[in-house]
């Protein structure tokens, strides 16, 4: 709220994000839920009236905030952004050591397409790889380094040797030959040339210390007083080698380095990540009514944690799976899914003749077409059987097989309304995806209240594009939000 109060007026100023805006450009901005929040409103106490009059002061302009985004996006290919200025914490002790050989065990990290980085500064010299193959014209080619000596070294390319193995001299010339007969991968190149280096320096060679993350490998041990030292392709100058390495002088102010954080804390360190939503959801300060008939507005829980096991529940239909397991190829397409049938951009209508509303009532069902249908019954097929839909009796007969899989969680603690705003994700040893949700819909299905909504249904999963080019969404669970229900034996079937 902007502008200047009186009793008359108000002023409402209301401006986008830079994800509201980034969504209008795309097409695909929709207004969902609307909160509203006190935040840099004046509250100062008055004895006569209670608080000051605030007609006489002045609000500036909204704007956009950083708690103003509350859920997380993602990308076309389902990689998780990350909130706009958000640092993450991460415990990472294998980034290369600093100068005085202590590696830093909390750097500074970023979620990027769904992967955690961190980025430093590298002021010393490096060498980034990319996976080779044998090429037999490559034989004696590399790069040459020196240390602050003049001392030259030399890593060379043998396709005679065998892939990873390195034969080094004992004296000057100073080389090391790495074996590539069966072809190295990025990583194992880079482990490869600083092997090559530190075994060169070990036997009396040039005095360059060297190791490798991932798929570079990074000389000099971050030193920023050396001077700049010769790092150089030798060998043919149009051979393969050099497509599968890239050589990094020492820079001025050093070069920003980006190492994608893939290890077995990921999951923990992308934990503290993914509360922030809740995080900004409190800073944003909303305003609400407090019910006085129910004070109690905590949201608890039975379970907190699960953890199940297809192991536990394998049927017939299950063992044949895990011999012969489905591919992308083999899913229905989104067209002939039934799990988005009741939706209608996915309905099958098929095309009729021109009729009045009085002819035909009602065009959504195809039973009422009977003699309007274009160029006769069957003309127009349906691609599948989506016509038909999927009904709950149909999707309980489908989970029957994982009863064994899904304990029971219960709202111990919510609110009347039960309103509840939730995000799936999938978070691996190196990245996290935001997952996709079909929202089946209100299933209504008691006998004795036949309008009043017993369970919501959802899918959540992911969606790919099989080699036809269309997009299938493979369903990886299943959530059924029920009421509670006072027969123990019919709430133990869903």
């Amino acid at each position: 709220m902007s502008g200047i109060l009186d009793k008359k007026s108000r002023i409402l100023d209301a401006i986008l994000t830079v994800d509201g805006r980034r969504q209008m450009a795309e097409g695909t901005f929709e207004v969902s839920y609307v909160t509203f929040t006190d935040t840099g409103v004046s509250y100062v106490p008055d004895s006569v009236n209670g608080h000051e009059d605030p007609t006489d002061k002045l609000y500036l302009e909204a704007c956009d905030l950083p708690q103003d985004q509350i859920t997380f996006e993602a990308n076309d290919a389902g990689k998780l952004l990350s909130f706009r200025k958000q640092d993450i914490t991460v415990n990472y002790d294998f980034f290369p050591p600093p100068k005085d050989g202590v590696p830093p065990s909390i750097v500074t990290g970023k979620l990027v397409n769904g992967q955690l980085v961190v980025y430093q500064y590298r002021n010393g010299r490096s060498v980034k790889t990319f996976d080779i193959d044998r090429v037999s014209t490559d034989k004696d080619c590399g790069f040459n380094y020196s240390d602050i000596t003049g001392l030259t070294g030399s890593v060379l390319i043998d396709p005679n040797r065998s892939s990873g193995a390195i034969d080094f001299t004992s004296s000057a010339p100073w080389k090391a030959k790495i074996g590539t007969q069966s072809g190295l991968t990025s990583e194992s190149f880079a482990t490869a040339i600083s092997g090559s280096i530190e075994g060169l320096r070990s036997r009396g060679g040039p005095s360059v210390s060297c190791y490798s993350v991932g798929s570079i490998a990074y000389l000099d041990n971050n030193d920023i007083t050396l001077p700049n030292l010769v790092l150089e392709f030798t060998g043919s100058a149009d051979g393969s080698f050099r497509k599968s390495l890239g050589l990094r002088q020492m820079a001025a102010g050093g070069t920003l380095m980006v190492d994608e954080v893939a290890n077995a804390s990921f999951a923990s360190q992308i934990t503290g990540t993914l509360a922030s939503s809740l995080d900004n959801f409190v800073n944003l300060q909303t305003i609400s009514t407090i019910n006085r008939l129910f004070e109690d507005d905590q949201f608890e829980l039975s379970n907190n944690e699960l953890n199940f096991s297809l192991q536990n529940s394998l049927t017939a239909d299950l063992v044949a799976d895990s011999y012969s397991p489905p591919t992308v190829n083999s899913i229905q397409s989104l067209f002939n899914d039934n799990k988005v049938s009741h939706l209608d951009n996915f309905l099958y209508l098929p095309p009729i003749v021109k009729a009045s509303s009085s002819e035909i009532p009602d065009k959504s069902k195809l039973e009422n077409l009977s003699g309007f249908l274009l160029g006769g019954p069957g003309a127009y097929p349906s691609w599948g059987d989506n016509e038909k839909k999927l009904t709950y009796e149909k999707l309980k007969t489908e989970l029957s097989v994982y009863k064994d899989v899904k304990p029971p969680i219960i709202f111990t603690k919510t609110s009347r309304n039960n309103r509840i705003i939730g995000q799936f994700f999938e978070v691996t040893s190196d990245q996290v995806n935001k997952l996709d949700v079909v929202d089946f819909g209100d299933v209504m299905d008691d006998a004795q209240e036949p309008t009043a909504v017993t369970k919501r249904v959802f899918f959540v999963g992911k969606t790919y594009i099989d080699d036809r080019g269309t997009v299938c969404f493979v369903n990886m669970f299943t959530l059924v939000f029920s009421r509670v229900s006072s027969n123990p034996e019919e709430e133990e079937s869903r």
